[in-house]
């Protein structure tokens, strides 16, 4: 797969390597529901402490429709990457991140060091559950 950031450069995923990733899988036209699952990551990141360092913030569109208006509602969420590529390249990724019947549109996933997806949560998740879960991974996985 080649994937590709907001900026239309190629997303490089050595960088995630010996961190951890909380992703959002969203269309481009960020709704309400997108914008507090943003904020969501962004204070959950911050709740980590020191271990903050430790976590990136990712969303991957499911759609290149509104890129505009995208990057500037992402303007108070500094440092999440955004992850795009062609609609088969996308559509690759998207399948990978179906659980059960479930799509993956609008949920969470926490992705380890190592690039699998370690724990998906439903729609409107309780953001004290991915605190709690993350705390957890990150002391017993030490790297």
């Amino acid at each position: 797969m080649t994937l590709q950031t907001l900026d239309g450069k190629g997303f490089d995923t050595s960088a995630l390597k010996e961190s951890w990733a909380l992703l959002l899988v969203s269309p481009s036209a960020c709704d309400t529901e997108c914008e507090k699952n943003l904020f969501l990551l962004r204070q959950i990141r911050l709740a980590m402490g020191e271990n903050r360092k430790r976590i990136h913030r990712l969303m991957l569109l499911t759609d290149t429709n509104n890129l505009d208006q995208l990057k500037q509602q992402l303007e108070p969420y500094e440092g999440t990457r955004v992850i795009t590529g062609s609609p088969d390249d996308r559509q690759q990724l998207l399948s990978l991140l179906e659980t059960g019947d479930l799509p993956p549109n609008g949920r969470i996933f926490t992705i380890d060091p190592q690039g699998k997806i370690i724990l998906a949560y439903d729609l409107d998740p309780n953001w004290k559950d991915i605190l709690k879960d993350l705390e957890h991974l990150l002391k017993v996985v030490q790297l």
